[in-house]
This record gives C-alpha cells, sequence and structure tokens, in this order.
C-alpha cells in the first residue's frame, strides 16, 4: 500500500478526465493508485455513475482490487492484479435513483486504449447514451477518433445499436479492438485538405428533417468550395433526437464539430452550429481539435517512436491528462503554448 501512487482530484480540471487517465494508467503500467477529494471542485461532488461503470469494467478486465464504489464517494483505491485482458460481453451502465446512466461513447473512449494493449480481441458492447450536446457522441468517434487512431495504430470497430439522446434513455453501442501496438505521428503540418464530411443521424423524427439539414450543409461546404459527402442514418432509439457531425480529413491532421437538436430548433440551424464548430477548428490550421488532441495523447505515450502534433486549443482537460500520466511515467511530454490557446506537444521515451 505505501507504493500506491497518490493523486488529489482537485488538480487540474477536476472532473472525469482524472479519473480515466489514472484507471488507464494504473491499468497498463500495473500500478495501484488512490485518490481523494473526488470532485469536490464541481457541483457534482464524488463518483458518478459514469465512473463507477468504467472502474467496475477495467476492474473485471485486470482483476483489480477497488474500495467501495458508492455514488456520491470521495475516494477511491484501484489496485490491478494482473495484465489487462481481452473485453467480451456487455458493460451495463449503472444508473442513479432517478435512472440517470453513463455516456457509451465515454466509455468506450477510455477503454480502446487500454485494450488495444491487452494481446487479444475485444468485442463487447457498451449501454448508454449515444449522442449528446455536452459529452462524446457516437458519430465522432466512429469518423474522427476512429480515423485518427488509425493513424496511431489503434484499430477500432464500432456500430450502433439502439440510439439514446439523453443519459435517461436507454442506447447502445457495439465495439471491436485489436490488439497492437501503438505508432508514433507526425501531425504537425496537416497539409492538403481532403473532404469535408458529415453524419447527421435522427430517430422517431421526419425524414424531411434531416434532408433540410443536409441540403443546408451541402450548400455551407459549397461556399467554402469544399468536396462534400453526407450521410443520413435512421436510427431505433426510445424518444426523438437528432445529431450532426461535420469533420474534415487533412492528410496529416483531423477535427470536427457537432451539435444536438432540441424542439423549437430549425434542422439547418443544428447544421449550422456543426460546421461553424468544425471550421472553427479548421481556421486554426492545427492538424488536431481539441477533443481529438486529448485522445491522441495516451497512445502517443506507449509508442516506440515519438509523436509530434500540433493542437487548437490546450484544455484544462489536456493538460490534466498529461500530469496524470506523468505521475505513473518517465514518458517525456513536452507542450509549448498556454492553457486555452494553440499549442504544440511532443511526446517521446
Amino acid at each position: 500500500m505505501s507504493s500506491l501512487i497518490k493523486l488529489d482530484w482537485s488538480h487540474g480540471e477536476g472532473g472525469g478526465a482524472l479519473l480515466r487517465s489514472a484507471l488507464s494508467m494504473s491499468a497498463l503500467t500495473q500500478q495501484g493508485f488512490q485518490i481523494e477529494h473526488l470532485r469536490t471542485g464541481t457541483k457534482f461532488v464524488g463518483l458518478d455513475v459514469e465512473d463507477i461503470t468504467l472502474i467496475k469494467a477495467l476492474a473485471s478486465v485486470c482483476d483489480a482490487d477497488t474500495s467501495e464504489l458508492t455514488p456520491g464517494a470521495l475516494s477511491l483505491l484501484f489496485v490491478p492484479k494482473r495484465a489487462v485482458k481481452p473485453l467480451k460481453g456487455l458493460v451495463k451502465t449503472e444508473r442513479n435513483l432517478s435512472g440517470r446512466g453513463s455516456n457509451a461513447l465515454v466509455i468506450a473512449a477510455a477503454l480502446a486504449p487500454i485494450l488495444a494493449r491487452s494481446g487479444g480481441y475485444s468485442e463487447f458492447d457498451v449501454e448508454g447514451e449515444t449522442f449528446s450536446n455536452n459529452s462524446m457522441t457516437f458519430d465522432y468517434y466512429k469518423n474522427v477518433l476512429g480515423c485518427l487512431w488509425q493513424k496511431q495504430n489503434l484499430q477500432t470497430h464500432s456500430e450502433i445499436i439502439r440510439a439514446a439522446f439523453s443519459r435517461d434513455a436507454e442506447g447502445s453501442c457495439h465495439f471491436e479492438i485489436e490488439p497492437g501496438p501503438f505508432s508514433g505521428v507526425r501531425f504537425n503540418n496537416r497539409g492538403r485538405a481532403m473532404v469535408l464530411e458529415a453524419s447527421i443521424s435522427y430517430s422517431k423524427l421526419s425524414h424531411a428533417i434531416a434532408d433540410r439539414a443536409a441540403s443546408h450543409l451541402q450548400k455551407l461546404a459549397h461556399s467554402v468550395k469544399a468536396t462534400f459527402n453526407c450521410e443520413i442514418h435512421e436510427l431505433p432509439g426510445d424518444i426523438a433526437g437528432i445529431q450532426i457531425t461535420v469533420w474534415m480529413k487533412f492528410e496529416h491532421g483531423i477535427g470536427g464539430g457537432s451539435a444536438m437538436g432540441a424542439k423549437k430548433l430549425p434542422a439547418e440551424q443544428v447544421a449550422q452550429e456543426a460546421f461553424e464548430k468544425c471550421y472553427d477548428w479548421i481556421a486554426t490550421e492545427a492538424a488536431l481539435d481539441a477533443i481529438a488532441a486529448e485522445h491522441a495523447l495516451l497512445p502517443s505515450c506507449f509508442a516506440d517512436e515519438s509523436s509530434e502534433f500540433n493542437v487548437s486549443e490546450l484544455t484544462s482537460r489536456f493538460m490534466t491528462i498529461a500530469w496524470v500520466i506523468k505521475q505513473f511515467s518517465p514518458v517525456r511530454i513536452v507542450v509549448k503554448g498556454n492553457q486555452g490557446e494553440p499549442g504544440i506537444v511532443k511526446v517521446s521515451r
């Protein structure tokens, strides 16, 4: 117990990124940790059901000992007892008394780099929210992270089974993760633009609404003279909802933006918001958007080759993730730039 890595959740952004990063590094390096003051700097103090869902899934693949996992707990002990093994079956979301569950893509995005190092093929389903205004969405995970991770030799496959546009709804996604070593990346000059793409995913709405959104996106793409491709997906789900994700691929970079519909919000306005988020990143000339960079960091730290990438914004989450990784590993992470501004990241072992 004296060798446990001690962490304080009040460091950095104070949210889930610190815990997810600590869990990932603990499982990958086989070092136990203890964390205190869980989310005390936020309005949602202590462990939440999403944290507990992830902890239980990770504990199952590395036979970890944990402290009692109860919503609101202010501390956590996590001690892995074996190397990570592949994950099979269902990751069932925990729910609180009001029925609020997890975001399925947050769980999957945390698990993917860990399972890629397991030495075996993982195939599993995750329950929970699949589309969100404030968290990871299925289309961003599949099309942005999937493309980025492929460059890092993190091979994933994802399918949506049932859409959920809130954490109260019952959504589900299927994931497959191939084992293999990570590759370093050089994303400091994004190069030529390849294509602007969009995905419109909806449930229990008229197809005409999705068509209107697609038509508006086509006009926006034409206005910036971009080659454009858009796919529309009607999905099974419990409640009505629509999510639009727009992204652009470059020779050495990728990024995008998402927006979710709401009552009395025109489809064209949702499309406009997603498009503008994507173009806010493009205007910075950075190779990766802020969210993509956060998910590029951990695989870069376990690649044999060094990595370098520039990012549109060094978020508090990114800086927190980098800090946590350094608590578990002597990997060299050099960040040039200030939080909240564009930056350059170099990673070497």
